[in-house]
């Protein structure tokens, strides 16, 4: 029997819990921020990428978790950008310093601060950490970077055109150097960006190929007035690039990413005649168009 209530204590002593075991664990609160432009919304608790002088607003939303109160909200900012003076929120918070909550004895906080587009003058990073914490004493963090990135413009603007490419004149035409060239067979293909394929007798449409690797994607969507050369990648991205440009129609535009290189030109035709007879011969008719490029 002694043996059987040594053996039952030891049990006990092996199986009993510790101090720290006691120590109750609670969760976070939850924080979700999300950051605008006037033009531009982020992915909540994404990172986003303007232009330099942009007004950035971050919406915060915090939510107490496991019966907690929230207690306090602080902002910390680094980077080639640095906020020296970090402006109240809409509810009136100094994120200057821990702003502690005035409704502490709430479990939602919803807020919007504003950073002035004058705090963005430079190109590159600057990170913004947000920090909740409820009255446990439970943090949660959330880092959003705001990269400041300029658009290249493409500003270098051209006007162009070429003919029937059985007529008399230049057929073709060589977006890189900005001239006509000719389309005839046995002329050289890799300057011919654009080369007419209309037929011997055929009326004029303007239709053209590339002799190249040049290749093509129609966006009459695109800004063409505001082009840049982020927004000509992106547009030749979304959509599906062809060497042939069949029946195109003034107004039309055109994304090109010339010769299969990183460089683009956006193409705008401007005006389309089956009887332009500048070439005095019977295979008449001439497209032009406006160009820009770097």
């Amino acid at each position: 029997m002694l043996a059987l209530g040594l053996l039952g204590a030891s049990f006990f002593a092996f199986t009993s819990c510790s101090p720290d075991d006691d120590d109750e664990v609670f969760p976070r609160p939850n924080l979700t921020i999300t950051a605008s432009t006037a033009t531009i919304t982020g992915d909540a608790n994404g990172d986003i990428e303007i232009g330099s002088n942009e007004t950035v607003s971050f919406t915060i939303q915090g939510a107490s978790a496991g019966g907690t109160r929230l207690k306090s909200i602080a902002l910390t900012v680094s980077g080639v950008n640095p906020v020296n003076v970090i402006p109240n929120t809409s509810e009136g918070y100094d994120l200057n310093d821990i702003a502690n909550l005035d409704n502490a004895d709430e479990d939602l906080y919803n807020d919007v601060l504003t950073i002035d587009g004058v705090f963005f003058s430079q190109e590159g990073v600057t990170n913004f950490r947000f920090t909740l914490t409820d009255d446990r004493d439970q943090s949660q963090v959330v880092d959003i970077a705001v990269t400041v990135n300029d658009p290249t413009p493409l500003a270098n603007e051209k006007i162009g055109a070429f003919f029937h490419v059985e007529g008399s004149l230049q057929g073709a035409y060589d977006l890189v150097a900005a001239t006509p060239v000719p389309g005839a067979p046995g002329a050289d293909v890799t300057v011919q960006d654009m080369r007419n394929t209309d037929g011997v007798g055929e009326t004029f449409t303007g239709k053209w190929t590339a002799g190249n690797a040049t290749a093509y994607v129609k966006d009459n969507s695109y800004d063409y007035d505001n082009a840049t050369e982020e927004s000509a990648l992106a547009a030749y991205a979304a959509g599906t690039a062809s060497q042939n440009v069949n029946n195109p129609l003034v107004g039309d535009i055109y994304i090109a990413k010339l010769r299969g290189g990183d460089e683009y030109a956006v193409v705008k035709i401007t005006n389309v005649d089956p009887l332009d007879n500048t070439c005095q011969c019977v295979n008449r008719g001439k497209i032009e168009f406006d160009f820009k490029k770097k």
